[in-house]
């Protein structure tokens, strides 16, 4: 009786060791001469496109579906877990002594400093050709604003000033003496017999000292400021009148745009910015960027990605890459996962089939004990 209970128990516990061995082997059909073996390959290997395409399937029927993440983003535990993760990486990273191209290079952004001038000058120049297109035909008058054309009113007047002073102390100097000297001696020289007859008539007295006060009275006087304040004005009035597009072409383009670029450059100060440690730069905004903005950002991005996951699911395929994932894997690798997985179940399934056959083994022995 205990024997064939042994032998039952050596059965059982065999064919279910081999049932599930069958299950991954052999990995290729065997053949004896032309006639296929039954039951070969093992099931997972032959129905390893199917297994990968139902797992596929379920993980996307089942396990990463739009309502169990939707459910998992609006989760406020998870909200304040992500917050407190990304402020902790943005806080450390504020932190940093590095500067801010150091940092930027370590991103593989090479150059930083120099690509973000030429977009700088890129832009400027883009905005001024738009500017242009739009506005070329509008006379600078319209322009120009009201603020500006006072300022410009007020410059006009000191530098009517300004011109008179210079040519007032000019012409009181010992070089505007003999300037004016020689201007008179080339007019009376140039005016021939009248010019002989007006010197004979004048004699020993030096025109210098007659022209020279009265050129200076009438530089002086308010007269004279008013004409050419003027004078000034009226140029000034027509030049607005004046396309846009026509001024340009007096002062030229790649002038003009190159001082803007210059402008704003010195404004923006590139150099400085990217030169400057992160830590540094970033103190004035930090508070504002950790304890504001990230929040902000957490929960408009985390209801962008709701409003939007049915679309993002479909756009990343999960179950295509699940069935290539899993085909990629070679058969070992994929009994090997299994094992892992159900390794203890299976050494119970095999000590199951021992002990029913066994049991099975001992009623057999009882039967032909009785019979």
């Amino acid at each position: 009786m205990l024997f064939l209970g042994l032998i039952g128990a050596l059965i059982g516990g065999f064919t279910n060791f081999l049932a599930i061995k069958m299950l991954f082997r052999p990995y290729q059909p065997l053949y004896i001469g032309k006639i296929k073996i039954p039951f070969t390959p093992g099931l997972i290997p032959k129905r390893r496109e199917e297994l990968a395409n139902q797992l596929g399937k379920l993980v996307v029927e089942q396990l990463i579906t739009k309502d169990r993440i939707e459910k998992r983003l609006l989760n406020g535990s998870f909200k304040h877990e992500m917050i407190q993760f990304i402020q902790s990486e943005a806080g450390r990273w504020l932190k940093s002594e590095k500067t801010v191209l150091q940092v930027l290079e370590e991103w593989e952004i090479h150059h930083a400093d120099e690509r973000a001038a030429r977009f700088l000058d890129t832009k400027v120049e883009e905005a001024y050709l738009k500017v242009l297109e739009k506005y070329g035909d509008y006379p600078l008058e319209q322009a120009i604003p009201e603020e500006l054309k006072k300022d410009i009113n007020q410059k006009i007047y000191s530098l009517t000033t300004y011109i008179l002073e210079k040519c007032e102390d000019y012409f009181s100097s010992a070089e505007g003496k003999w300037r004016i000297q020689k201007m008179a001696d080339e007019f009376l020289q140039n005016r021939g017999m009248f010019g002989n007859m007006l010197q004979m008539l004048l004699g020993n007295v030096n025109l210098v000292e007659k022209i020279q006060p009265e050129m200076i009275r009438f530089i002086q006087n308010e007269g004279t400021h008013d004409l050419l304040y003027s004078l000034f004005c009226h140029e000034w009035e027509k030049w607005q009148k004046n396309k846009i597009s026509d001024a340009e072409k007096l002062v030229k383009r790649e002038n003009i745009i190159s001082l803007l670029q210059s402008a704003v450059r010195k404004s923006v100060s590139i150099s400085v910015i990217f030169n400057k440690p992160v830590k540094e730069l970033m103190a004035p905004y930090q508070e504002k960027l950790v304890d504001q903005l990230i929040p902000k950002v957490v929960e408009v991005g985390g209801n962008g990605v709701i409003a939007n996951l049915e679309l993002l699911l479909d756009k990343l395929q999960i179950d295509q890459l699940v069935v290539e994932q899993v085909q990629s894997f070679s058969l070992e690798k994929v009994e090997e996962l299994v094992l892992s997985v159900a390794k203890s179940e299976l050494k119970m399934i095999t000590y199951l089939g021992a002990l029913l056959g066994g049991f099975i083994g001992v009623v057999q022995s009882f039967v032909l004990l009785l019979f």
